[in-house]
């Protein structure tokens, strides 16, 4: 049998058609922020696409900011309440590479998804009047700089942007602080953003009490 290019699908291809879907599911209509002056919020891929609950670090982190004046939003990209409905549960290491490698994958080919992600970022921008905080994991990184372009961001909102273990590009506005890990090889490899380096690996960052000072440090200055 002859196999023909209309035969061929390619990785990236499957990959942004499957987590466009899945994240167009959400009505923003449900969409968890309300109105606050200073709010910080984890921008990370899904480890699991059937939730986006956080883990006892990451909201221990937001408590953390919570302490020096943020308002915490107590849940993982897209902020949806539909997205909560379910308990955190640790995700194999496989499946969860494979569906952040599929966003990572559909930020950097897809602009649909490109305009998904701004979509259910714009709320959070709206919400807020003053100070964003984003902590951008991973592959966080190269789904910020695909919407970045995409969102508004009025005058009077600072967007601070802290990229733990970028992988990605990270957009060049606002910013961004980087904290990478000496043996992460993944954000060393696909993130040329410099970066103060942290004795961690790609999955060890908030097990690291000098990350979990630096976020804290960087949460107060930015409200001075």
């Amino acid at each position: 049998m002859q196999v023909t290019d209309r035969d061929v699908v390619l990785p990236e291809v499957t990959a942004r058609h499957t987590v466009t879907r899945r994240f167009a599911r959400y009505d923003v209509e449900r969409h968890l922020a309300r109105p606050a002056q200073a709010r910080a919020a984890w921008l990370t891929g899904q480890n699991s696409f059937r939730h986006s609950t956080l883990s006892p670090a990451e909201s221990a982190v937001l408590g953390e900011l919570e302490a020096v004046g943020y308002e915490p939003l107590h849940c993982g990209f897209p902020y949806n309440a539909d997205a909560v409905t379910l308990p955190f549960r640790k995700e194999p290491v496989i499946p969860a590479a494979w569906r952040c490698t599929a966003q990572y994958l559909a930020a950097t080919y897809s602009e649909r998804f490109a305009h998904e992600v701004a979509r259910h970022l714009q709320p959070l921008v709206d919400a807020t009047s003053r100070h964003l905080l984003l902590l951008v994991g991973s592959c966080g990184a190269q789904m910020l700089g695909a919407a970045r372009p995409l969102l508004r961001v009025p005058d009077g909102l600072s967007v601070h942007v802290l990229a733990l273990g970028p992988v990605g590009r990270l957009p060049q506005h606002p910013a961004a602080q980087v904290l990478r890990g000496r043996w992460d090889v993944l954000s060393h490899t696909l993130s040329r953003a410099p970066g103060r380096i942290v004795p961690c690996g790609h999955l060890g960052y908030l097990e690291e009490p000098e990350v979990r000072s630096a976020i804290r440090d960087f949460g107060a200055r930015t409200l001075r």
